[in-house]
This record gives C-alpha cells, structure tokens and sequence, in this order.
C-alpha cells in the first residue's frame, strides 16, 4: 500500500468503526461511511466491497498482529495452558476495546465476514500450537493425527469459540475477560491445555 493510500484507509476504518459502534454494521450503507470518512463511493470501492468486509478486514489485521505470540512452549518449559491464555486475553481484550461494535453486530449471530476474520485468526493460531506441540494432538482411530485431522480439530475448536463469544455478546451485559477465559479451558479439550 503506498503512502498516499494509507490516510485513506485510515479513515474510513475510522468512519466505519464510529458508524459501528451505533448501529449494526450489517446496517450502514457505503454512502454514510463515506461521508463520515470524506470519500467518493469510487474511493471507498478501492478498499472495500462493503462496511462489513471494511471492518472484518481491519479487525482480522489487528488480531493477527495481537495474536502473534511465538512459540508455544518456552526453553524454560512453560505450560501450553500459560501459553493459550496470552492470546485468549489479548483477543477478549480486542473485544472489549471495540464492544459497542461487536454488540451492535451480534444480532444475535456475527456477520459473516467477521465469523471469517475471527474464525481465521483462531484457527491460524490453533493450527500453529498444534505444528509446535504435534505430541498433544488427539489420536485418530489410534494413529496420529493427520494433518487434515489436525485442520479439523482446529475448525472444531474454532466453531465453539466463535458460538460462545456470540452468546456472551447476546445474553450479558458485561464481558467479563476472567470468566471467559475459565469458561473456554473448562470447555476445552484436554490437548489444548496439556
């Protein structure tokens, strides 16, 4: 992206960030994004193909770079379970940072775009710890797991994440990053957190 190009982005992830925050982003049109961002619609098509997919896509490059968290398992022997939690909280943190979208969002399912942005992070993630710690991937018919077994496992787990973050969005009040956390470990698998 060159640098004329970038002033741009950023404010119309502004606008459509300020628009979501009030109003079901599956809601806005393309023309009251632009007007909060000061663009032509011919502009905002260079970026996007709709404020859902605007948003989905700068949600899913800030969670990539939160969820960046290196090896799994440290030279001093760290527990994958210490390890999981980082990201975990760093990805509740980015919810809560931006609640009031991801509330407005959920009405009560996730748009579809961001299920994929957030779906995509997790499972990259997942995907990722399972290379480092291939010993802890369940078994398969008795034999190790392949590397589609591998990619199903992490869909799996991906899937009851995203269920579970739509239902704490729907049904309360407050997200409460502490209890989530609990709730997803003791949820989870038994590989996950060995």
């Amino acid at each position: 992206m060159s640098d004329t190009q970038r002033p741009v982005l950023h404010r119309l992830r502004e606008a459509v960030l300020a628009l979501a925050a009030k109003n079901p982003v599956q809601e806005l049109s393309v023309s009251e994004v632009c007007r909060e961002a000061d663009v032509t619609r011919d502009t905002f098509y260079r970026y996007a193909s709709s404020p859902t997919n605007l948003l989905a896509a700068y949600f899913e490059e800030e969670l990539e770079t939160l969820l960046e968290v290196g090896p799994f398992v440290g030279a001093d022997g760290e527990a994958v379970i210490q390890r999981c939690t980082v990201p975990a909280r760093k990805w509740l943190e980015h919810v809560m940072q931006y609640e009031q979208v991801y509330r407005h969002a959920a009405q009560p399912r996730l748009p579809y775009a961001l299920v994929a942005a957030l779906g995509r992070c997790i499972h990259t993630l997942l995907i990722e710890l399972l290379n480092q710690r291939p010993d802890i991937a369940p078994r398969v018919l008795g034999e190790e797991a392949t590397e589609d077994d591998i990619d199903l496992f992490a869909t799996f787990i991906v899937s009851g994440t995203i269920a579970l973050f739509e239902r704490e969005l729907f049904s309360f009040p407050e997200i409460d990053i502490e209890r989530t956390i609990d709730v997803v470990r003791g949820a989870a698998t038994g590989w996950m957190f060995t």
